[in-house]
């Protein structure tokens, strides 16, 4: 997206998990659901198959455990993912283009160090936090305070945790993934926003942005 946006003079805010990006290599628990959906197998699989799906996508697992767990799953249901593992397809950026959108005047923010909000108590989602802010510092050169603007991984949160990362916490604003247009007077540490996904048309894309059917969304919710 890097060239369009630049080519049209889009500004545009990166939330960036840090683990994973450090860490380098494919998502497991992702290409395990794309490749669950790619193949059309169906709701059923082989319990062996099933096993080894059930193990890559189980977040709290160690990614070794997950990796393998996806090899196993692409080699029950026969599935060569090869070229998509060539392509980069399932990986995050690295570090040095991190380094590039941020350089070509990108906004770098905070999405939590392992795509996670824990328990959602302070004490989990504070260190998420730093840890974050910490490896953006580290990979850009900048003070870890730089960071004041959160998207919440998966969109998880709840309003008790929302009012402690503005109030407590400091920061500017926590984005959720509420589907709707936000208004100035919306909550900071709950904004809704508008994926932008192959399931909009154009013209649904484009009424979404003009607000209409925002609207319509909250007439309905209203009343």
């Amino acid at each position: 997206m890097m060239p369009e946006l630049v080519q049209y003079g889009y500004p545009a805010t990166l939330y960036v998990d840090t683990a994973q990006l450090e860490r380098g290599g494919i998502v497991p628990h992702v290409m395990a659901r794309y490749i669950r959906q790619a193949a059309d197998l169906g709701p059923a699989l082989a319990p062996e198959a099933e096993a080894a799906f059930a193990a890559a996508i189980e977040i709290a697992r160690p990614y070794g455990e997950k990796c393998e767990a996806l090899e196993r799953f692409a080699a029950a249901i026969g599935f060569d993912f090869g070229p998509y593992r060539a392509a980069r397809a399932f990986e995050y950026m690295r570090p040095d283009e991190l380094v590039a959108l941020a350089s070509a005047g990108f906004d770098v923010q905070l999405h939590t160090h392992n795509h996670t909000m824990g328990d959602l108590s302070p004490a989990a989602v504070g260190a998420e936090l730093d840890a974050n802010a910490a490896a953006l510092a580290r990979l850009l050169g900048r003070a870890p305070d730089s960071c004041t603007h959160l998207c919440y991984p998966s969109g998880v949160t709840d309003p008790a945790i929302a009012e402690w990362i503005i109030v407590e916490r400091g920061i500017g604003s926590a984005t959720t993934t509420v589907r709707a247009v936000a208004a100035p007077t919306d909550f900071a540490g709950l904004l809704p926003r508008l994926i932008d996904g192959d399931n909009d048309s154009e013209i649904e894309f484009e009424a979404e942005m003009r607000g209409f059917i925002d609207n319509f969304r909250r007439t309905f919710t209203t009343h």
